[in-house]
């Protein structure tokens, strides 16, 4: 058996929006337009391409850095709208061109809270990804 994987990750680069209790309206004495914290980003995707001659298995895992523990990480397929999709099971190669070979994505999805104080780009997790 001759097991060859590419991996292929994209910047991983997100953006977080701090919870705001909007606008205070001193009418109504209430505020207007709360946002809650949210995430955004637009290069999460990970490709696994098998060119082994054997099936593979591709197992994703988010681990928070230190300082970040309330950040969290799931990985998701935006074409199944499925939430966890942490493992992907590829076929072999075999019989395949290499262009076309078997393949699958996994999206890093972030969710949580970072620190109110945080101002500059950090990292803050670790992405791993296993191959079986």
């Amino acid at each position: 058996t001759i097991y060859s994987v590419d991996i292929v990750w994209e910047s991983m680069e997100f953006t977080y929006t701090a919870a705001s209790e909007g606008t205070w309206d001193p009418e109504a004495h209430a505020y207007t337009d709360k946002q809650n914290a949210s995430w955004s980003f637009e290069n999460n995707k990970i490709t696994v391409t098998n060119h082994s001659n054997a099936e593979v298995k591709a197992t994703f895992s988010y681990t928070s850095a230190t300082n970040f523990r309330a950040v969290n990480g799931a990985f998701v397929d935006v074409h199944k709208n499925a939430i966890d999709n942490a493992t992907l099971t590829l076929s072999s190669a075999v019989g395949y061109a290499r262009e076309a070979a078997p393949s699958g994505d996994a999206f890093l999805s972030l969710s949580g809270e970072l620190p109110s104080s945080l101002e500059t780009q950090t990292v803050c997790g670790t992405v791993t990804v296993t191959i079986n």
